[in-house]
């Protein structure tokens, strides 16, 4: 009885070593697999065409430094799924924060409009007339909606100070949807690219409208 007990003692030792074994590679094996790599992403609108206006409507404009709800300020990609649960996406990713890139292409976008003689970054120290304050309200691709569409909302309000009167001339929201026509993360940028530029459009007219009621 005792050789035999033994024989199986060292059955089982030897089983579990192997097991050991077993899992320790197929872990190793995990371990080894190459993880998904990041990709990064600009936010970058551009304006075609000529210039609104032959002649600038005032001297310059302050473009105070855009800012975005907490929800949405991530560079990560936001995603609203078909439940309504927001995610975010870890392996896409902005280059940049998305305020930090849209504020340089409003920026750009209005200097490109020639509603002003100049476009002052936030950057700049110079005083101006006229100050635009803008923030993020919404960012996301919408996978609840079908076709998927991206979701921008921003919030603009423009200031007019003489160092004398200060005055909101325009105070209002743009929202725009856009479907998301190319694939995966690349084809959710594209679209919000082309829902900012038909954003930026309308506030290019609001601009110089606001600007020309004042400036008469």
């Amino acid at each position: 009885m005792r050789p035999f007990r033994y024989a199986a003692l060292r059955l089982l030792a030897t089983m579990a070593l192997l097991a050991v074994t077993l899992l320790a590679a197929g872990c190793l094996g995990e371990l080894s697999q190459p993880s998904p790599s990041k990709r990064y992403y600009t936010l970058n609108p551009l304006r075609d065409g000529a210039p609104l206006l032959e002649k600038p409507l005032s001297e310059r404009i302050k473009i105070r430094r855009l800012t975005a709800a907490p929800s949405f300020s991530s560079r990560e990609l936001v995603y609203k799924l078909e439940d309504g649960a927001f995610v975010t996406d870890y392996y896409h990713l902005f280059l940049a924060p998305p305020a930090d890139q849209v504020s340089q292409a409003m920026t750009r976008w209005i200097r490109d409009a020639g509603l002003f003689a100049a476009v002052l970054p936030p950057s700049s120290s110079t005083d101006s007339l006229y100050v635009l304050e803008t923030n993020i309200e919404e960012l996301y691709a919408d996978y609840s909606a079908k076709p998927s569409q991206t979701m921008a909302r921003l919030h603009a309000t423009l200031i007019r100070d003489d160092g004398m009167e200060y005055s909101i001339i325009m105070d209002r929201t743009y929202s725009e949807r856009a479907s998301v026509e190319g694939e995966g993360a690349a084809g959710v940028v594209q679209a919000m690219e082309a829902a900012f530029a038909a954003m930026f459009a309308q506030l290019e007219l609001d601009i110089a409208e606001q600007v020309a009621d004042s400036e008469n």
